[in-house]
């Protein structure tokens, strides 16, 4: 039996319609089991349009395999993980999310990690402190204890 697949415009379908353009996904043949993932970038790509001006486009890559591949139709650029533990991270404009690895954790952190990563770049917030105040401060489901450099969830 053939699995269903998840679209890039069923993900888009779940930000507002003024926002959808910013948002160029590129996602690999991902199966519909996965959705419940989606939501959660979703809801997180939500809270962030309550807060930022958002202005400009971005690339955003969502992958499974162990290393990531962003395939446009001038380049396609295959990333070697120096951390193979990186659930998400972002180069210039572009974020890459490992579905794999976001799975292993409760929504409310995959929130959160969604929600840093788009901060970094729709914000160009670099400092890892500063864009976990921003993100506490946008997301109710986590606090950011400073002292201890470590995301606390509600």
């Amino acid at each position: 039996m053939i699995k269903a697949r998840i679209s890039r415009q069923q993900i888009l379908n779940n930000i507002p319609e003024q926002y959808r353009h910013y948002f160029n996904i590129n996602i690999s043949d991902i199966d519909q089991d996965l959705y419940p993932l989606f939501k959660n970038f979703t809801d997180a790509a939500n809270i962030l349009c309550k807060f930022a001006h958002i202005n400009k486009k971005i690339d955003i890559v969502f992958y499974i395999e162990l290393e990531p591949t962003l395939k446009t139709s001038t380049v396609s650029l295959n990333i070697v993980l120096n951390n193979e533990d990186a659930v998400h991270f972002y180069v210039g404009q572009t974020i890459f999310y490992n579905l794999d690895k976001a799975i292993q954790y409760p929504k409310e952190a995959q929130i959160t990690a969604y929600l840093e990563e788009l901060v970094h770049v729709f914000m160009n917030v670099n400092d890892e402190v500063l864009v976990k105040e921003i993100v506490s401060s946008m997301y109710e489901g986590v606090a950011y204890n400073k002292e201890k450099d470590i995301y606390e969830f509600k």
